[in-house]
């Protein structure tokens, strides 16, 4: 009886270690979820940063090609107005040419 009674309080003894590694490896576990939750947060939140960072840079690239695309409409504009200015000299010396070879000679 006394064989079976260390049997049985060894046994529990072992039974009780089992369930503190048990409960000690689902702390360990619970711990490691925790942790890969916090680095799933993090990486999460980078990528947020990264895609607010390339939404900004998209706007950047936009706001320079319209720049630039104003920047070439203007020069587009002086250009014709340049050309306009040469156009209207040359039509005036043209007509002032042509009546200077009309007008009668006053002899």
């Amino acid at each position: 009886a006394l064989r079976e009674a260390a049997t049985v309080a060894a046994l529990e003894g072992r039974m009780a270690a089992l369930e503190h590694a048990a409960e000690a490896a689902a702390a360990r576990g619970a711990a490691v979820a925790e942790a890969l939750r916090a680095e799933l947060t993090a990486a999460g939140a980078a990528a947020a940063q990264a895609a607010a960072a390339a939404a900004a840079m998209q706007d950047l690239t936009a706001n320079a090609l319209h720049a630039e695309r104003v920047a070439l409409e203007r020069a587009q504009l002086q250009a014709c107005r340049e050309l306009s200015r040469a156009s209207e000299a040359d039509y005036l010396r043209r007509l002032a040419e042509n009546r200077t070879a009309e007008a009668p000679v006053e002899t």
